[in-house]
């Protein structure tokens, strides 16, 4: 399985969901990810992975792989295996989703799931729905997520866990702002970016402009024959008029 995904260089997405593959495939998996596959869209739902496998799949998230989504659905993988994840996420530029539902994931994993949501600004979609967190965690991630200066994520689903209805409204409320707060940011991006492009378009008009009329003005210079003075057609005609009124001021 592992090889085929190596050899097969025009493959982009694949979903292994209910398989029971376990281990051994997911390590497969994940060394192939290390090779030369272009996979971007890899689903492993529900397939009784625990930690080992998850490691392996890990490293090649650390290895800043092609993968923008990944899906760990119903699988076991645990604390340990959620470390591997999220220490190989600070290294990663690319994964933009992660789904770790229903994973027996508790508290202990709060460190480095922290210090992933304060500094990785790539991630939009994070879900930890039914898990073990609990109240001490939720406020944790609150906090964490109100610090966190380049936070992209627009969702992040922590439903089903043993947490108070009062910390999923906090939560729930600072991410439905802040998604909000996105979306501004990137109108006005795209707003500022069109004006500098039609502002770049002007400035090479308004050049071209210039180098045009230096052109026409530099059209207007005759050159004499060697040896002979250089001067303008204009130039020639102003000597003659002088000339002329010379003339006419010696006949008076």
């Amino acid at each position: 399985m592992g090889e085929a995904l190596d050899k097969c260089s025009t493959m982009r997405s694949v979903d292994f969901s209910l398989n029971e593959l376990g281990d051994p495939a997911a390590v497969a998996i994940g060394k192939a990810l290390l090779g030369y596959s272009r996979l971007t869209k890899l689903s492993l739902r529900a397939n009784g992975i625990v930690a080992q496998g998850a490691k392996q799949i890990a490293k090649a998230v650390r290895a800043n792989c092609r993968l923008r989504y990944l899906d760990f659905r119903f699988n076991r993988l645990g604390d340990d295996a959620a470390k591997h994840l999220f220490e190989a996420l600070l290294n990663n530029t690319r994964l933009e989703e992660l789904d770790l539902t229903s994973n027996r994931i508790r508290d202990d994993s709060c460190e480095w799931i922290s210090e992933v949501l304060l500094t990785n600004s790539v991630l939009s979609k994070l879900s930890f729905a039914d898990n073990y967190f609990t109240d001490e965690a939720a406020q944790e991630f609150l906090k964490i997520l109100q610090k966190a200066e380049n936070l992209n994520l627009t969702e992040f689903n922590i439903e089903d866990n043993q947490i108070s209805e009062m910390g999923m409204m906090q939560l729930s409320l600072f991410m439905s702002t802040h998604a909000r707060e996105l979306v501004k940011k990137k109108k006005e991006a795209k707003k500022n970016a069109g004006s500098k492009d039609k502002g770049s378009k002007d400035k090479g008009s308004k050049e071209g402009s210039k180098l045009g009329s230096k052109v026409r003005t530099e059209s207007k210079v005759s050159f004499a024959p060697e040896g002979g003075s250089k001067i303008s057609r204009s130039a020639s005609r102003d000597s003659r008029g002088v000339a002329g009124s010379r003339d006419g001021s010696k006949t008076r």
